[in-house]
């Protein structure tokens, strides 16, 4: 009998898993060390080469979404070294000693048209909405954002560059909650008009973004929160916001997780394409354990074909390996959420972090920082609303509290009225009210009562 095992297993009735004509977020599910964040870096690429503006925001410790400005190692099909580079973004803390030699030194062995590693600096994050030092980061996030778009630059945000956690998760709170306003603000579509030609792949897709969330147990856990500082709340509230409206600003996501019970439902719900790498059931909890028979059945079912012999299996080897043992140059991709096909990953273009490289080792370029300030941030607590300020917000509650007759309001509408006020600084206060529950503020205003009445 003539072998006809395929050679491509991708189900050419379905065509690409992604489509870019439609606003999606794709979940990659995966067992540790199974290529999660390879997978994730392809689609990342695609979507890069394809014009979008890309926004690298979380990954594991050591600078592993720096690697794209780096080359992959090793020769290509010609015996030449590999070049392709991705230019980078880097927002740091106001602590980094900024190692401009390096930096110069870095940029200037290969002639590109923009330098491949830019780091900028970010004022510290406060854990008032509207402080000073909060509306300046994202004015400079803003910035840097556009930038990005116009020079093909990936905005990098890792969690290593910040020594003091609380800093980090309020920084990476005001990026989720001001990406949407700079993308409504800033990213608007081209017109044939506009650019005098037919647009080209890439200008059709200049008002668009796409973000890439490693890990997302880390950041959106389901219920137990690893980290010491206790903001990545702040984090996962800011996110959610952000999440629940990025269908109006163009904005695609990536993001990636190993065991399904991890993290957060809501989180999960808003996935429209599912990438299933090397898994198990214990990862996949009763929400995906399905897969795992349809597998079975479909490898049963073309094995029985040849009477379960061995070429019966390869069969089935080659359409529908276990997933259990899937090799990390394949994953399932579940069409319309439900039907697994198999695709091959992708290439990538660029160095992939593995778990012996180190960004800093390989670029020579130092991210040491000033150790005074570190501390400063650290001792520094939380800021607290003056008396007079508090006194203030008392009295509007109060007001708001004691309307009768028509004019009466429920707690969730006074919760909206003394928001607005906040957003246009009518009063100040270290909590934002827009995030507060009912229950919350009721609390408040009872705490405040005791407080400031004669």
């Amino acid at each position: 009998m003539a072998d006809k095992l395929r050679k491509d297993t991708v189900d050419k009735t379905h065509g690409s898993l992604v489509n870019l004509n439609r606003q999606q977020f794709i979940g990659i599910l995966g067992s540790r060390g199974s290529g999660k964040s390879w997978l994730g870096d392809t689609f990342l690429e695609m979507y890069h080469r394809q014009g979008y503006t890309c926004l690298d925001l979380f990954s594991s410790p050591y600078y592993e979404n720096f690697f794209a400005c780096l080359p992959k190692e090793g020769l290509n099909a010609d015996g030449k070294p590999f070049t392709k580079r991705i230019p980078i973004t880097i927002p740091a803390p106001e602590s980094l000693i900024i190692d401009q030699e390096g930096i110069d030194r870095f940029n200037g062995l290969v002639d590109t048209k923009y330098p491949l590693v830019r780091i900028v600096k970010i004022p510290t994050a406060t854990t008032k909405p509207y402080s000073e030092q909060n509306i300046k980061i994202l004015e400079i996030i803003t910035s840097e954002i556009l930038r990005c778009r116009d020079e093909h630059r990936i905005f990098t945000f890792n969690t290593s560059i910040f020594p003091v956690e609380r800093i980090m998760y309020l920084t990476l709170e005001i990026i989720f909650r001001g990406i949407l306003k700079v993308s409504i603000e800033n990213f608007t579509r081209l017109t044939e008009a506009e650019v005098g030609h037919p647009l080209s792949n890439k200008e059709k897709n200049y008002h668009k973004m796409v973000f890439q969330l490693r890990e997302i147990a880390q950041l959106f856990p389901a219920s137990v929160k690893g980290d010491l500082s206790g903001f990545s709340k702040n984090t996962k509230k800011g996110f959610m916001e952000f999440c629940r409206l990025a269908r109006h600003g163009s904005i695609d996501g990536i993001l990636d997780w190993q065991s399904a019970s991890d993290t957060m439902g809501s989180i999960k719900n808003q996935i429209d394409v599912y990438c299933i790498k090397k898994w198990n059931k214990q990862l996949a909890g009763d929400q995906y354990d399905w897969i795992f028979p349809v597998i079975k059945a479909k490898r049963e079912f073309i094995a029985e074909k040849f009477r379960y012999n061995k070429y019966g299996w390869k069969r089935a080897d080659s359409a529908y390996p276990m997933i259990e043992s899937l090799g990390n140059k394949w994953f399932y991709g579940l069409i319309d959420g439900y039907l697994p096909k198999l695709f091959p990953v992708p290439d990538l273009g660029f160095r992939h972090k593995e778990p012996y490289d180190k960004w800093t080792k390989i670029t020579k370029i130092k991210l040491d920082h000033d150790m005074s300030m570190i501390e400063k941030n650290v001792s520094s607590s939380a800021p607290k609303t003056k008396k007079s300020d508090e006194k203030l917000v008392y009295l509007t509650l109060k007001e708001l509290k004691d309307r009768k007759g028509s004019k009466k309001l429920l707690w969730n509408e006074i919760t909206k009225e003394v928001s607005h006020k906040q957003q246009n600084n009518e009063i100040t206060y270290h909590l934002s009210f827009k995030d507060m529950k009912d229950g919350t503020i009721s609390k408040l205003y009872s705490r405040m009562k005791q407080n400031h009445e004669d």
